[in-house]
């Protein structure tokens, strides 16, 4: 079972067109990623916070219900208060923000992989400090260890549940146009409705195998991609 499709007729002659637009044409600006992480405190307490970062500034709340309720956050920063960050080895991310230093555990190298992804985005689009990454996550490392306790996994670079990219971008099929989650893998493009539901990697709202794509063309605030 390859899951759901993106085209219902993708086994049939005709072709499907999908128009992606880079996030410069988007109306609404969602986060880049968000989700729960554990905020190191002194004395070895450690907080459990939900972050959101976005494309100009992070925000932390205590839950994401309160993000989802417009909540007042804990802590707003512009990205521009940002010194530096760093992926630890230990999948800590170490956020130099504003004067402080915030050490934020996420749930595993894959979890941190994804922040250090979407802080690195961020800041590049705002002229900030490039993201400084552990030895786990250089290239020439092939093996990434996942998850933790009983649950963990090796993924490997090339194989087909490595994530070559992720982020937002704006779809549109059938003159609409949709906000979502893409995650591009060797062998196939999913997308999800957000951050949540990527990082579940369960149940995308389409996906499209590498096979499908007859054609893809580049435009100047993104791509069409035929399917077959």
């Amino acid at each position: 079972d390859q899951g759901p499709s993106a085209s219902s007729s993708a086994s049939s002659s005709s072709s499907t067109t999908f128009a992606i637009a880079g996030r410069g044409e988007a109306l609404h600006h969602p986060p880049l990623c968000e989700g729960v992480l554990g905020l190191a405190r002194s004395g070895g307490k450690v907080d459990s916070i939900y972050m959101v970062l976005f494309g100009d500034r992070v925000e932390y709340f205590t839950s994401r219900e309160d993000f989802t309720a417009r909540v007042r956050p804990r802590l707003r920063q512009s990205l521009s208060m940002v010194s530096s960050v760093e992926v630890s080895d230990a999948a800590v991310l170490i956020v130099q923000l504003g004067g402080r230093c915030m050490q934020l555990r996420t749930k595993s190298l894959e979890d941190a992989r994804r922040w250090g992804w979407a802080w690195s985005d961020a800041l590049a689009a705002t002229g900030g400090v490039p993201v400084q990454w552990g030895k786990a996550f250089s290239t020439t490392n092939q093996d990434f260890v996942v998850g933790d306790g009983e649950s963990k996994f090796a993924m490997t670079f090339g194989s087909e549940d490595f994530v070559i990219y992720e982020g937002w971008l704006d779809i549109g099929r059938r003159s609409r146009e949709e906000r979502k989650y893409i995650r591009l893998f060797q062998n196939r493009l999913e997308y999800f409705k957000d951050t949540m539901e990527a990082e579940k990697g369960e149940n995308p709202s389409a996906r499209v195998w590498i096979h499908q794509i007859c054609d893809v063309e580049i435009r100047t605030v993104g791509f069409l991609l035929r399917l077959s």
